[in-house]
């Protein structure tokens, strides 16, 4: 490999291929399993860990509210006031687990990890509203000198 693609594997994260499949369903009370698989590149790869995070997510967007328009030296006094999609998100779940410690990858093989992650019985499920949703998603990645592989990120629904 030369000096060059080295250096672009550094910035991109392009040392490695990494997907992730959730196997099964996944249902509060109970472990997700997810199943990550590494393909790398034509060197080596020195890894501190591979890790997989698991999020969820409170989205509201309200459309058409009412606020008070505040544009300084713009305000119109037949209309005082705008209409705003208003947008709120919050965490509500947040959860990393590691594959593996650091280790070197060989060029040009696969490597394959499974992972469990419990998900508390309490937590919210998936659901899709008109204006609130709450959503899943998972990742995969490889820590390393520059920028991680990954596997982006994976939405799946709980029930």
């Amino acid at each position: 490999m030369s000096f060059f693609s080295k250096i672009k594997n550094f910035v991109t994260g392009g040392g490695a291929k990494v997907s992730l499949d959730v196997v099964g369903k996944a249902e509060r009370g109970s472990a997700l399993l997810v199943r990550v698989t590494a393909d790398v590149g034509d060197a080596d790869l020195d890894i501190d860990h591979a890790k997989v995070k698991i999020i969820a997510s409170e989205k509201v967007s309200i459309p058409n509210v009412e606020v008070a328009n505040k544009v300084a030296n713009e305000i119109d006094e037949d209309d005082p006031t705008d209409k705003k999609t208003v947008r709120h998100s919050e965490r509500t779940f947040d959860r990393d687990k590691n594959l593996t410690t650091a280790t070197t990858l060989n060029a040009n093989e696969t490597y394959t990890w499974e992972a469990e992650i419990d998900i508390p019985s309490d937590a919210l499920p998936t659901f899709r509203g008109r204006n609130a949703k709450h959503e899943w998603s998972v990742m995969a990645f490889l820590a390393v000198r520059g920028n991680d592989p990954d596997s982006g990120w994976v939405e799946f629904d709980v029930t």
